[in-house]
């Protein structure tokens, strides 16, 4: 006799029928009716002969920006939805199960569903331009923003009412498995709906006093809506009144089912659906739905806001904070004269979120299961006629006891990241939620990529800003500000975005016999917080490029840029803040007050580019918390000539290497050794160069910059006392100009043979016997570089193994600095730690050292009691 099966019920508890969102499949007993949303093929699978649901609901929330604490805070949801620079994500799925009644015939599976749905989504909406059109607000009274988006920016509203008719058959039932197909085929009922969209927004807000005016803006406008949404946004009545609309639309869902069975129990109906494995593909919402309603309109405008007699400052947008609906929005606009199309009356279609599914649930032992699920969008959020879907990974680890179930979803989704969850099912009753989200853009390769790539967009854009800030500090000419700056940066970044993947994998490593068998590892994981304190003399490479370093390697970065280049640092500041999160990436401007403070606190990295002095200080306060450092400082660096070199070519290298940048750099040739027999052909080859490349008064040259500031002039000025000088000497203290100048035979006790120069100043010194190199240049401590110039390789070769430095050059200045598979530092007094390409990841990440050791053999040697053991164990470590 046939048995009338179970009365499935759902309560509205967080989510009463959220295992489908959470999980992606239906496991455990609740295989039928419910299954059919999922997969149509699984109705077939049924237990008992019929089934009846009474109702159902589910509601998931997806967003970007808010997490689950965040509910619990005092914190303005609206403010925090619109914070950082990322655009802003969200979903809301709302779905209601109505009466269902299923059936069962030999192989086949027959059900009658009907479902209402609702749906809110906000697509890719810039922070700023959300930040406005909600809140009409900027983060300061006074202020302004340029926002440039080539992508459709959305916000969407939509409800609709489904009956379902699904037919599913087994269609092979073998002792060890069987397989199931099945579709649905759907009726849509349109409901309510409405879509803002503005496509390629290029804009200007601006913050007067409380008054947030938009300006010089143009977009491609899409407004559209129908039924209880086109007259309010908050009225829930208005609209809940049409989600079911008329007959006007149709979609389908096909599904596949497998099932690996389980051992057979005497038992017959307790191996009904009893399987080790359970796979699953569907392909679902396959089909549109056309809106037809009285105030139904779908208008595409080109908005143009430009400033007017009548609104010289632009589009006011706090008139927008009232706004209840589209059709005011859409009303504002028109009369004020920034669309120029009359909204028409239209019928239009709207595209289901066809998804494609695959899930497998596995049994692992008695009442443990796991199951896995992916769901893959196949539409565009973006499009304007496409309600939206996102792709998501779950793994669910569930223990099912029968009467009672508890399981775990665990979720990566495209617009929340990683959320976590658990649920409980007693007999046919559910209670879940997802409570957990974490934040995990700091070892999140997607994410950090993701980011870089956006700082790549925004530094190409602003290229010139930048060369212009540059100009602005110390007249820094193009060409060096582009070659030794900007172009630099971006060539960094590129090839750190096409590495990041493979720096950061682990890497294997070949075990020690000692420990067979093992699986020996390194993995790279980020320190945490690190400061980045950068100079002036390159104020934009040495900033940025360990920025994009401490990035890619997942750390959250502080930097520090100059308070001597202030043009400079505030535009790294706005192009930071544009791109980052604060609480990942922040600019902080200030003199040594804040150097100091930021020094006072504990970092998990410090990052040091400047002078010995300050290096020192910056060493003591990584002490006080045993913080590891790299110090990139300087020093005098030699530069060597021998006799027999290339003189014209010698002296061309020489000048472009010491008096670019006006000789501020830290690689730069401090001074030169140079052979007495060619000493004067030399100076001769160096000044004809000097006049080549700047003139005979580099003081109008474009070429030739300034000292960063005055105080730094009066140093470089005071060098010049008492000294004889062979070419230069002239100076502008007004300008902070001080010409290329070549010094003859300074002594070594002279004060600008005691410090590094670091200006347009190069002290020339002759030697006759090579002894004479190594008594002077062990004088000083390490320098950062050391050059040497000869067609006697074997001679050049000697110097540069004889003698300790950070890095340098045979027959050139300065360039090893460029090649990205040379690590750059110093040694001893010039500095600690080495970076650029590869290595710089690896400077800013730690080397975790992993022995993964095997369980299935253990040899006893190494364990107490050592009686007897002490002479093998020394002849086993002879071998290894």
């Amino acid at each position: 006799m046939n048995k009338l099966s179970l009365i499935f019920f759902s309560l509205i508890a967080y989510s009463g029928f959220s295992q489908e969102h959470f999980a992606g499949l239906t496991n455990s007993s609740r295989v039928g009716i419910i299954s059919t949303s999922i997969n149509p093929a699984e109705l077939a699978n049924m237990s008992n002969k019929f089934e009846v649901n009474i109702i159902g609901t589910s509601f998931n929330v997806s967003n970007n920006k808010i997490g689950f604490s965040d509910l619990f805070s005092n914190t303005d949801l609206e403010s925090l939805l619109f914070k950082g620079n990322d655009p802003v994500n969200m979903s809301v799925d709302a779905q209601v199960y109505g009466l269902g009644i299923a059936m069962k015939y030999k192989k086949w599976g027959l059900a009658i569903t009907s479902k209402a749905h609702g749906k809110l989504d906000i697509v890719d909406v810039d922070t700023k331009l959300g930040d406005a059109l909600v809140n009409a607000g900027l983060n300061s009274a006074f202020g302004s923003s340029t926002i440039s988006n080539n992508y459709n920016q959305r916000m969407n509203g939509t409800t609709w009412g489904e009956v379902g008719f699904t037919l599913s058959r087994n269609l092979i039932d073998k002792e060890k498995y069987k397989i199931n197909i099945g579709a649905t085929f759907k009726l849509l009922f349109p409901g309510s709906y409405a879509n803002l969209g503005l496509d390629k927004f290029q804009g200007t807000i601006t913050n007067s006093a409380g008054q947030v005016y938009m300006n010089n803006t143009t977009a491609n406008l899409n407004i559209a809506y129908s039924g209880g949404l086109a007259s309010s946004f908050s009225n829930f009545n208005d609209y809940s009144q049409s989600v079911f609309g008329n007959l006007n639309g149709f979609s389908g869902d096909l599904g596949f089912n497998y099932q690996w069975k389980d051992k057979p129990e005497s038992n017959p109906k307790k191996n009904l659906n009893k399987y080790k494995l359970n796979l699953g593909l569907a392909l679902r919402n396959i089909g549109s739905m056309t809106f037809k309603d009285d105030n139904n309109y779908s208008t595409n405008y080109k908005l143009n806001i430009q400033p007017t007699l009548a609104n010289p400052l632009g589009l006011n947008l706090n008139q927008f904070q009232n706004v209840d609906n589209l059709q005011q929005i859409e009303t504002i606009l028109i009369n004020q004269g920034y669309l120029n199309v009359t909204p028409t009356k239209k019928d239009f279609k709207v595209k289901l979120p066809t998804l494609f599914s695959a899930y497998a649930d596995l049994k692992i032992i008695s009442k443990l299961y796991v199951s896995g699920y992916i769901q893959q969008k196949i539409n565009d959020n973006n499009e304007n006629d496409q309600i939206t879907a996102q792709n998501s990974f779950t793994i669910t680890p569930r223990v099912n006891l029968g009467f009672f179930e508890v399981y775990s979803p665990w979720t990566n989704n495209e617009i929340s990241g990683f959320n976590g969850g658990i649920g409980f099912r007693v007999g046919g009753f559910y209670l879940d939620g997802h409570f957990y989200k974490i934040m995990e853009y700091k070892t999140s390769i997607k994410y950090r990529k993701e980011k870089l790539k956006q700082l790549l967009n925004v530094l190409i854009l602003r290229e010139q800003e930048i060369v212009l800030a540059l100009c602005n500090d110390f007249k820094k000419p193009e060409f060096e500000a582009v070659v030794t700056e900007t172009s630099y940066v971006i060539s960094d970044l590129k090839n750190t975005i096409k590495n990041i993947e493979s720096w950061a994998k682990s890497k294997w490593v070949l075990p020690s016999l000692l420990n067979f068998p093992s699986s020996d590892y390194i993995i790279s994981e980020p320190y945490g917080k690190v400061l980045i304190i950068s100079p002036w003399n390159y104020p934009y490479q040495l900033a940025l490029c360990p920025i994009i370093s401490g990035v890619a390697a997942g750390n959250q970065v502080v930097v520090k840029p100059s308070e001597l280049t202030p043009n400079t640092s505030k535009i790294i500041n706005e192009i930071i803040s544009e791109v980052f999160d604060k609480n990942h990436v922040e600019v902080i401007e200030g003199g040594i007050e804040i150097s100091q403070k930021l020094l006072a606190q504990r970092w998990d990295y410090i990052f040091f580019t400047g002078s010995v002095a300050v290096g020192k200080i910056v060493a003591k306060a990584a002490a006080e918390f045993l913080t590891p450092v790299t110090l990139e400082l300087g020093g005098k660096n030699p530069c060597i000539i021998d006799k027999n070199c290339n003189l014209k070519l010698t002296a061309k290298r020489i000048v472009w290497g010491k008096f670019i940048n006006g000789g501020q750099t830290c690689i730069a040739p401090d001074y030169l050794l140079v052979n007495a027999e060619i000493k004067q052909k030399l100076v001769d080859a160096l000044i004809e160069e000097i006049v080549l490349a700047y003139g005979e008064n580099p003081e109008i040259s474009k070429d030739f910059p300034r000292i960063v500031n005055t105080k730094n002039w009066k140093r470089l000025a005071s060098f010049l006392e008492n000294q004889t000088i062979l070419f230069g000497g002239k100076t502008n203290e007004s300008d902070n100009y001080l010409a290329p100048t070549l010094l003859n035979e300074p002594s070594l006790e002279s004060s600008v043979m005691h410090d590094e120069i670091f200006g347009p100043i190069l002290p020339i010194i002759s030697y006759k016997e090579e002894s004479e190199i190594e008594k002077i240049i062990s004088k000083y401590e390490k320098p950062l570089s050391l050059y040497v110039f000869s067609n006697d390789m074997k001679w050049a070769k000697n110097i540069v193994k004889k003698y300790s430095f950070g890095g340098g050059c045979i027959n050139d200045t300065i360039i090893h600095f460029s090649n990205k598979r040379l690590p750059f530092g110093g040694v001893g007094y010039s500095g600690i730690g080495a970076y650029h390409g590869k290595l710089s990841f690896e400077t800013f990440s730690h080397k975790k050292s992993i022995v993964n050791k095997s369980t299935w053999i253990d040899l006893p040697m190494r364990y107490a009691p050592y009686k007897e053991k002490v002479q093998t164990i020394k002849k086993l470590l002879n071998w290894f």
